[in-house]
């Protein structure tokens, strides 16, 4: 895992990559979705834990399975600030891939499947926000 500063990913000024097992890249650019309500509490229960089968070490991997293993690393921690976690292939959005976070506050951020570099690649497979199913 390495921010887009650290992997040199000038797409957007906040996201992650995450190298899969197979070795593919996945980068997720963060958007913020909606600010906090100041009249909300900060904290309160933490996310029900989610457990995904781990990722492929060979072949293809399915983006739902990526974003059921980014649940499970995200409700693992228990943070307190974290009300859900949920993957956008499951909203029928225009962005196929990613997790939207809910906190507590009611703000939300959305986390895209901005590229796709396949392993011993330098360029993304499928374009901006891919809507490719497998990788």
């Amino acid at each position: 895992m390495a921010t887009f500063d650290e992997s040199g990913c000038t797409h957007s000024r906040y996201g992650l990559r995450l190298t899969l097992p197979t070795g593919v890249e996945v980068y997720l650019q963060i958007v913020a979705g909606q600010p906090a309500d100041e009249r909300r509490p900060a904290q309160g229960a933490p996310p029900i834990r989610q457990r995904s089968a781990p990722l492929p070490a060979a072949g293809k991997t399915a983006l739902a399975a990526v974003e059921l293993h980014l649940i499970d690393v995200l409700t693992a921690r228990q943070d307190p600030f974290v009300q859900e976690v949920a993957p956008l292939s499951s909203s029928n959005g225009s962005i196929p891939y990613g997790l939207r976070v809910a906190f507590h506050s009611g703000a939300y951020v959305f986390c895209y499947v901005a590229l796709l570099v396949p392993a011993g690649r330098t360029r993304p497979l499928g374009g901006l926000f891919p809507s490719l199913s497998h990788v």
